[in-house]
């Protein structure tokens, strides 16, 4: 066997070599699964193009949208465990992949109780454990709580609980914040 006939042996292989490697890596970076938001109470499930895009709490997992995933983001970067996804703006959204939904995402039978203690306990803690900006907003949150938790007792109507929840939220001065609610309760 003479050089050239080596040379090209050898470069079959290694071209097999590096292709087979090439299918390793892109397989580890399969976008299918579940991943958790960093910083914002929230999943996403994403199914070959299509996700489902949940907020989550302790007590609650409510689907927020859903529908193929190029319509609503774009793919930043994607390896095994970490995935930036951008909605369309300035800001990147992180997540980590997680194995499976919490229980409560899979419980088809969660019963929710429309009782305003229990929403503005859901409202509460949802900021609690995802707000940032307490600090640069001069926000004592647990103030906040031990002012307002005690006038939810006497709320008669969802109307009422919005009125509180918006009275709340006004404080912030954050125009981030809104609550998305029927025009039958402003």
């Amino acid at each position: 066997m003479n050089y050239r006939n080596i040379l090209k042996i050898n470069s079959i292989i290694l071209f097999s070599i590096l292709i087979s490697c090439e299918q390793k890596v892109s397989n580890s970076n399969d976008i299918s699964g579940i991943w958790t938001q960093v910083g914002y109470g929230r999943l996403i499930e994403i199914q070959d193009s299509s996700y489902i895009y949940y907020n989550t709490s302790e007590s609650s997992c409510l689907p927020l949208a859903e529908g193929e995933l190029k319509d609503r983001f774009t793919v930043v970067k994607l390896d095994k465990d970490t995935l930036i996804l951008n909605p369309g703006g300035i800001v990147d959204y992180q997540f980590h992949r997680t194995q499976e939904l919490p229980r409560i995402c899979s419980n088809d039978k969660q019963v929710f109780d429309n009782n305003p203690v229990v929403n503005f306990e859901e409202f509460w803690n949802t900021f609690n454990n995802n707000y940032a900006f307490f600090e640069e907003r001069d926000i004592d949150w647990d103030k906040i709580y031990q002012q307002y938790h005690p006038r939810v007792d006497s709320i008669q109507s969802d109307r009422e609980l919005y009125k509180l929840l918006d009275e709340i939220s006004q404080k912030f001065r954050d125009g981030h914040i809104k609550l998305d609610v029927p025009d039958s309760l402003r």
